[in-house]
């Protein structure tokens, strides 16, 4: 079984996109979704389309779209956000795009405003790179059902270009909308101050913690330790991850641990779906090890109680007298974890790392 201590797949970093939630807004986008469904119906009613006869029937696809958009909502309001999920939503957005536009009686088609509608709802649960898939196999599928659909109601292909070439430039203000909100998002990532689903702080606390403290705590000259805690289920079958849900409950778990144990002066991050930093000032190193003992005590008493297996691994650091980055003290502590789980070692108590040794390594390579 792996854990983050066999292999990191990321470097150190302020931010964990694993921990930030990257649908936004699904209140709101549903509410919008449904909003142009009932639009759709009605415009069918007021001006049926060639396509459909008797004029209810182009009521039928807006009214199934919004029926199935309301339950894929229901699911992941349930379920939480899933990659499959957004790529269905986006499907019958799509969908709805293509069969509006080929059945729309107007010479400029206004059902092509859907497109500025669906890139601003994909931009809000996509990643850039399948953003851009899903703009420009929106763009081909629009191009398509309205070149179809000249052709279907003998029109000039040409009397749609005006109102092609404005919902082009609505897309390009959406995407501009869309890069801006993306920034924005970026600086909220790294100034949220805890993690929703335990109440931790989160790696931008930890950074800024350090960055305000360590300074202090080398003028003062007061001793501060690092905990670097991993908990890896042992009741998964092999080969197999933890989903988020069994993260946050193991991780929930912990942290009450953790706060019955500690004090309110200590730095208590949630720095991955399954791993702590715990940031202890005024605590000399040699205390590590008996905070490790109980801490693990404690939860694999809850553990065996819940009937949910997992282990607590946990090593630990100090602050050394002269300054020395973080990322190369968690680096260390990570590699120390993972030799002594390689040896069977580690399983109770905390595992040290010598910052002396970090700092000697790095000025030598």
């Amino acid at each position: 079984m792996h854990t983050p201590t066999d292999t990191r797949a990321e470097h150190f970093q302020a931010v964990d996109a694993r921990l930030v939630p990257h649908v936004f807004s699904p209140l709101e986008q549903r509410s919008l979704r449904l909003l142009a469904a009932l639009l759709l119906a009605a415009y069918s009613v007021l001006q049926p389309g060639p396509l459909y006869d008797p004029a209810w029937a182009g009521m039928l696809l807006p009214s199934v779209y919004g029926i199935l958009q309301l339950l894929l909502a229901m699911i992941e309001e349930r379920r939480g956000p899933r990659a499959w999920l957004s790529g269905l939503i986006a499907s019958l957005d799509l969908i709805l795009l293509a069969a509006s536009v080929l059945n729309d009686p107007a010479a400029a088609p206004p059902t092509l405003l859907l497109l500025v509608l669906g890139a601003g709802l994909a931009g809000m649960r996509h990643s850039p790179r399948a953003l851009l898939a899903s703009i420009l196999i929106s763009l081909l599928a629009a191009a398509l059902a309205l070149f179809a659909r000249s052709l279907l109601a003998g029109q000039d292909p040409l009397a749609a270009l005006p109102t092609a070439a404005a919902t082009l430039l609505l897309l390009g203000l959406a995407l501009v909308f869309w890069q801006h909100s993306r920034r924005l998002r970026l600086q909220v990532e790294r100034t949220i101050a805890d993690d929703p689903a335990t109440g931790l702080g989160n790696r931008w606390t930890l950074y800024a913690a350090a960055q305000m403290l360590w300074p202090l705590a080398h003028r003062q000259q007061l001793p501060v330790t690092l905990l670097y805690i991993v908990i890896e289920p042992t009741g998964l079958k092999k080969g197999r991850a933890a989903s988020m849900d069994l993260a946050n409950q193991l991780m929930r778990e912990f942290a009450e641990v953790a706060r019955a144990r500690l004090r309110g002066s200590d730095v208590l991050v949630r720095y991955s779906p399954l791993e702590c930093v715990f940031m202890l000032l005024d605590c000399p190193g040699s205390q590590a090890d008996p905070i490790a003992l109980h801490l693990q005590e404690q939860f694999h008493r809850w553990s065996r109680d819940a009937g949910v297996p997992a282990t607590a691994h946990i090593g630990a650091s100090w602050l050394p007298a002269q300054p020395l980055a973080l990322d190369l003290m968690l680096a260390s502590i990570d590699e120390a974890l993972h030799r002594a789980r390689q040896h069977r070692l580690g399983v109770s108590g905390a595992v040290y790392a010598d910052p002396e040794h970090v700092r000697n390594n790095a000025s030598l390579s």
